[in-house]
């Protein structure tokens, strides 16, 4: 992997160390300065900028030159904040099922996959890559202005905590992480007690922590989905037929989210059991976004969501809603 990172430069802001340094400001022996390459981001040292070039490069780039669908460099973080968590919640389907691939994938199982301080990590950035006019076009700092499928992308299919990525900024990302994990270990615990008239699910595993990181500007996001156990022997090791449904899984929801479709989960009873697609289209009377589903067939228009690289190996042998029914039937 390149390691090497853009020089730095002084920087006259007085503000406080980003969320990479644990250092205050009080504790900082000279000023801090900014990234040469984009002048957004700040470090302490050469070894502070070094250690967080492995998300950082994915969004340095001066600041006339922008992503396609971006409308600004320099949003403000809260800003930024808000929109990426309406964002998780609008693609809460489709995220929730790429974080249980990226974790089944591993081929550990689940039960010592979650024993481990890992999480899964989604590296994104602002803007879709795939975004139409009438559907929203990228990030806006004004209220009301975001389509909340579009104002972000996810840059690569996310790995379940990846050590090298961990070790990397261990200050920041590696300490998110065992924070994260330990609330999700702890409300795992709550979950699974006995309690008078309380119904537990016996193939629950457990909740698997999930950070968000927006690569240009460092704000992340910790989040959490819940993990259940494959029905039969499909779990440890993870079975050829199951492997190939949730790489199938992975690229179709990756496909889609980065398109600013919506995946919805579908009626538990319907046939087929595939998931429901729907855009978000603001209302010109109320001048609010709506979720509207759109006219799709499985069968006949996956194409638009499967990469050009995409496996799809269960796809190339038979039709995507049979693909779908016996990923759910996994359950």
């Amino acid at each position: 992997m390149d390691t090497s990172s853009t020089p730095l430069e002084p920087s006259s802001s007085t503000a406080p160390p980003d969320s990479r340094s644990t250092l205050t400001a009080a504790e900082l022996n000279e000023p801090l300065k900014r990234c040469a390459g984009c002048s957004l981001s700040t470090y302490c040292s050469k070894e502070c900028q070094g250690a967080s070039w492995v998300l950082h490069k994915f969004g340095c780039r001066s600041k006339n030159v922008k992503f396609g669908h971006e409308r600004t460099a320099r949003a403000t973080l809260p800003g930024q904040g808000n929109a990426l968590w309406d964002w998780v919640q609008a693609h809460k389907y489709a995220l929730e099922h790429m974080a249980r691939a990226a974790l089944f994938l591993t081929g550990t199982g689940a039960t010592a996959a979650m024993a481990a301080d890992r999480a899964v990590i989604f590296p994104i950035a602002l803007g879709t890559s795939g975004s139409s006019s009438s559907y929203g076009s990228g990030f806006s700092s004004r209220p009301g202005d975001n389509d909340p499928a579009t104002t972000f992308r996810i840059l690569s299919k996310p790995e379940f905590s990846p050590e090298s990525l961990v070790r990397t900024d261990p200050r920041h990302l590696g300490k998110l992480v065992k924070e994260q994990k330990a609330q999700c270990r702890e409300r795992s615990e709550a979950e699974c007690t006995p309690a008078p008239g309380k119904m537990f699910c016996p193939t629950f595993v457990g909740y698997v922590p999930v950070i968000f990181l927006v690569a240009a500007s460092g704000v992340t996001l910790a989040h959490c989905y819940n993990i259940y156990h494959m029905l039969g022997e499909c779990d440890n090791p993870l079975a050829p037929h199951a492997r190939a449904l949730h790489e199938d899984v992975m690229d179709v929801c990756f496909k889609a989210v980065n398109r600013g479709y919506v995946l919805k989960s579908p009626d538990r009873w319907a046939r087929p059991q595939a998931p429901l697609m729907c855009r978000f289209k603001k209302s010109q009377k109320e001048k609010i976004w709506k979720l509207r589903p759109v006219q799709w067939d499985w069968d006949r228009d996956v194409s638009e969501v499967i990469s050009a690289d995409a496996t799809a190996r269960r796809l190339k042998v038979q039709p995507p809603t049979t693909m779908w029914g016996e990923y759910n039937e996994l359950w």
